[in-house]
């Protein structure tokens, strides 16, 4: 964006901790309708749920990562399975591409 037509509520819209943030909650929001469906056990979506909100998000690990695999979305779901317990992280993402999450 050029820096003249910048606003600062448009700049935060677009930021990388808010495109984070909308992330964080696309990623809950399907495990939570597979809760639902009884596809994933609600118990499962808790523990997600609780263990993502209280881990803060490393955006600059994200930066690093990202250069390295050249996805950032990529990036942002390696960095979230580590902040899940192992026997949780093959549920976050499961079952769906980038494009489900981004768009």
């Amino acid at each position: 964006m050029i820096p003249r037509y910048e606003h600062p509520d448009i700049v935060r819209i677009f930021d990388d901790a808010s495109k984070i943030a909308r992330w964080d909650t696309v990623e809950l929001a399907v495990i939570e309708a597979r809760s639902r469906l009884g596809s994933t056990p609600v118990e499962t979506y808790e523990k997600i749920c609780t263990a993502l909100k209280s881990t803060a998000f490393d955006l600059e690990a994200w930066y690093a990562l990202e250069k390295e695999l050249g996805h950032d979305l990529g990036a942002y779901v390696e960095l979230r399975q580590q902040a899940l317990p192992p026997e949780l992280q093959y549920e976050f993402h499961k079952d769906t591409t980038s494009y489900d999450i981004e768009d």
